[in-house]
């Protein structure tokens, strides 16, 4: 679930007391308390660096303040973007009748408009090389005002905008490309993952797909099989 009407409206629905959030918590951490308050919060792209910074800080306190705490905080820190970036303002009354029909984890979302602000490029951006330095900022910087200011020079730098070109280091998502919500990291992400030493879940099987009247056979066989119990 992505959005607190989506997930209001499933326990509506349903009927049930609780739905679980799964990865739209990694994409979007403030969707707790946006489900207490019954409303959305869509962050500028300030107020999203600092909830990041923040996710930086907790890391620090963690595994330390210093080269070793950084080389065990980097098994984790710019994976959480290939999340994070997938961010989208999704308000109810443009989604709502969308999400009714079908989760929004799973729909694919219009280009971005003309004119976006390079701060906002640079935190939607999906290549792994630039989650590694948006954390890198993140985790040097002193203050909320200092990593918005170091990322914006990011954001704006002849470095980005080459990758944004689909440069040397490969063919980069951007946000003025439709972008799809997926199950799981990029694969951008799970190779640079591999790089690092990192251990990744063995993908799963592909669920099997079955016909209505598979679907009936089976019916039938287990209630025989209960009556006979």
């Amino acid at each position: 679930l992505l959005t607190q009407y989506e997930a209001h409206g499933r326990m509506a629905q349903s009927g049930v007391d609780g739905v679980m959030v799964g990865r739209g918590a990694l994409i979007k951490p403030w969707i707790f308390k946006e489900f207490r308050d019954r409303r959305a919060w869509e962050p500028s792209a300030a107020e999203r660096v600092a909830v990041y910074r923040q996710l930086a800080c907790f890391m620090k306190e963690h595994f330390g303040d210093d080269a070793k705490g950084r080389r065990k905080a980097w098994y984790f820190l710019p994976w959480h973007f290939d999340f994070l970036s997938r961010y989208r303002p999704l308000p109810e009354e443009e989604f709502g009748e969308r999400a009714a029909a079908a989760p929004l984890m799973q729909t694919r979302l219009p280009p971005a408009p003309e004119g976006t602000a390079p701060l906002e490029r640079l935190l939607a951006h999906g290549d792994p090389s630039v989650h590694e330095r948006v954390a890198a900022a993140l985790w040097e910087a002193s203050s909320d005002a200092g990593a918005v200011a170091a990322l914006t020079r990011l954001a704006e730098g002849a470095e980005l905008a080459a990758l944004a070109r689909g440069g040397e280091e490969g063919e980069a998502p951007v946000l003025g490309e439709a972008t799809e919500l997926s199950n799981i990291p990029s694969d951008g992400a799970q190779a640079s993952g591999a790089r690092s030493g990192k251990k990744h879940r063995r993908a799963r099987a592909p669920p099997v797909v079955r016909t209505e009247e598979e679907i009936a056979a089976l019916r039938a066989e287990r209630a025989a099989l209960d009556e006979v119990a």
